[in-house]
């Protein structure tokens, strides 16, 4: 009987230490919109093995459901012809394929401002490239981000790029 009665507060206490640790480290919205905007970035990268445009543009469109709003609106200064909506804006991300050979991008010194419903991430956007002729290509640019809360989880719902400065 002992023994029982021990291994029930046991449980118990773990129960609730399990219970107290994950509300305790809990990942804030503002590192859950800098997620999202990382994981964006993963998605439009470009590795070298990704050379089949097909399972490419099902990678992407799997990411940016997670990442991004159905209706996205996006502003490229070099992509003129770009329509709103994830679809359009997938289809561009697998483009990406066919102009480098690899092209890293990611975000650092991301101001994020979270509010009820929305968020923004002003961040410096840093590609790391190397075209098609084998030519190296590094770029910065600030990128805007609008976010929107949908059923707990972070969505991009604008994204704005600047000029280039080279």
């Amino acid at each position: 009987m002992e023994r029982r009665r021990l291994l029930a507060l046991v449980a118990g206490a773990s129960g609730i230490g399990l219970i107290g640790y994950a509300l305790l480290t809990e990942e804030s919205d503002e590192e859950r919109v800098r997620g999202v905007v990382s994981r964006f970035a993963r998605a439009v990268s470009v590795d070298e093995d990704q050379t089949n445009p097909i399972a490419r543009l099902a990678f992407v469109k799997g990411e940016f459901r997670e990442t991004v709003e159905q209706d996205v609106r996006v502003s490229v200064p070099e992509l003129t012809n770009l329509k709103h909506g994830r679809q359009a804006l997938a289809e561009a991300a697998t483009q990406t394929g066919h102009l480098f050979r690899t092209a890293h991008i990611d975000f650092s010194n991301c101001d994020v401002e979270v509010g009820n419903v929305g968020a923004r991430a002003d961040c410096i956007g840093h590609l790391t490239a190397v075209d098609r002729a084998g030519q190296p290509r590094k770029e910065e640019r600030t990128v805007h981000f609008e976010l929107r809360r949908s059923d707990g989880a972070w969505l991009i719902q604008s994204i704005v790029v600047s000029e280039s400065a080279n």
